[in-house]
């Protein structure tokens, strides 16, 4: 199959399933999600992982160019490189985005306004389009700020939008509906660090609540605050969270990192576009390998 090429690429092969057949995960999947530290902590470590790379490179040079050999191995070569990406991605951060919360002596008024002068020392997040890698700059951006207290935190996110008038979504009560086809905003929050659940929390142009916890479906966060204001051409939306509300309820540390990613849901005029703040340009939104960083701060530097 691989003429000069045997040696590594038989080296590749047994490498793979040793590593795939013979380690047994820390931890029972109990989701439709595979927690990304036991791929890349457990079944094909950092180490295994440049190995791997280190062989294809090495079978690309001993099958040389413009033949039979080189092209099987660049026919397998594909799913590996997208998992040489992933590898460096979770392992290094590589183009993963990072998001500053900024600590604040008080927290905003919870009235969609963006308008308190904590917002303005906080740096902002750009969402590009979710699956759109050529055309990644939306024609209707979108931005995310973060802040927090010692109580808690929140979220402040401005929809540019050229069609106020026709913004789509009819859903008024918590947790029914299917606000994420609705012009809504989505939040996806790793509180521990791990990538190994989230919580999800949707927030409709009505304000109308959703929120659930991966691990278990359930969760309502009692005391979350959120609104809605309307602009001439944007609507913008703050969401306050206590942590308490969340499962472990600790109070990060300035430098503490939690992981997560923010989707805006567009739907005015019968638009369908998914704008993320951070994008492997993959379909799945809770995509743990393309989580950002959400690290906690005193200050914006």
């Amino acid at each position: 199959m691989y003429g000069p090429a045997e040696a590594p690429m038989r080296a590749i092969f047994t490498l793979l399933t040793d590593r795939w057949e013979n380690v047994t995960w820390s931890t029972k999947i109990t989701g439709h999600n595979v927690p990304p530290k036991l791929i890349h902590e457990e079944t094909m470590p950092r180490a295994q992982a440049l190995e791997l790379e280190a062989l294809l490179a090495r079978a690309r040079q001993a099958a040389g160019e413009g033949n039979v050999y080189r092209t099987r191995i660049e026919f397998f070569a594909a799913a590996l490189e997208r998992f040489f990406e992933e590898s460096e991605r979770y392992h290094e951060g590589a183009g993963l985005p990072t998001l500053k919360a900024v600590k604040t002596a008080q927290a905003p008024t919870i009235d969609g306004k963006l308008d308190d002068a904590c917002w303005a020392k906080a740096p902002e997040g750009e969402f590009v389009r979710a699956t759109d890698r050529a055309n990644p700059r939306p024609d209707n951006p979108t931005t995310v700020r973060m802040v927090w207290t010692d109580k808690g935190v929140t979220f402040g996110f401005r929809m540019n939008e050229s069609k106020m008038d026709a913004l789509r979504g009819d859903t008024t009560q918590r947790d029914l509906g299917d606000v994420w086809n609705e012009d809504s905003m989505e939040l996806f929050l790793d509180v521990e660090g791990e990538r190994a659940t989230y919580y999800q929390i949707i927030v409709n142009y009505l304000n109308t609540q959703f929120d659930r916890y991966e691990k278990d479906g359930k969760w309502n966060a009692e005391g979350m605050k959120s609104a809605v204001h309307k602009g001439k051409d944007f609507w913008s939306l703050e969401i306050a969270i206590p942590f308490l509300d969340f499962v472990n309820g600790a109070t990060p540390t300035p430098g503490q990192v939690w992981y997560g990613n923010f989707v805006r849901n567009r739907r005015a005029g019968g638009t369908s576009e998914a704008q993320r703040w951070s994008t492997n340009y993959l379909p799945l939104h809770k995509d743990f390998t393309a989580f950002g960083k959400i690290e906690f701060v005193e200050k914006a530097e």
